[in-house]
């Protein structure tokens, strides 16, 4: 769980560095609501069909950055789903702010599953290209 959360958290780093000084106060507005995503997201699954995929982030050509594995077990989803709502808003909102462009490559969501009482995915490493 925390290599697709700290993808996140350099994802943004990276943009931090790659756009300009005039981005970098805004990408500081970012940071909460990853904070907060972070501390709803639980893998603990018993079953497959337990196992979610929630899209973070929002790239420049609209689709998301990462999709992130959780657990309908133990996760309060409606809370996650505000954070994650609010994250890519506030974030589409700095892309259309900046007009950031990007390669617009698909990124397409794993498969997920329950192995080992954890939720997980079928992709290695879906976090798409970083700028």
């Amino acid at each position: 769980m925390h290599k697709y959360l700290a993808s996140i958290s350099l994802f943004l780093v990276c943009l931090i560095i790659d756009s300009g000084n005039n981005v970098a106060s805004e990408e500081v507005e970012l940071q909460p609501p990853v904070a907060a995503i972070k501390s709803l997201i639980d893998l603990n699954c018993d079953h497959d069909n337990q196992c979610k995929l929630i899209a973070v982030g929002v790239s420049a050509c609209g689709g998301p950055q990462i999709y992130l594995p959780y657990s309908v077990k133990n996760s309060d989803v409606a809370k996650l789903k505000s954070q994650v709502a609010l994250f890519n808003g506030k974030q589409r909102l700095q892309n259309r702010k900046n007009s950031t462009v990007g390669t617009c490559n698909e990124l397409m969501p794993p498969k997920t599953f329950c192995a080992k009482k954890r939720c997980q995915t079928s992709a290695i490493n879906h976090v798409l290209k970083e700028r």
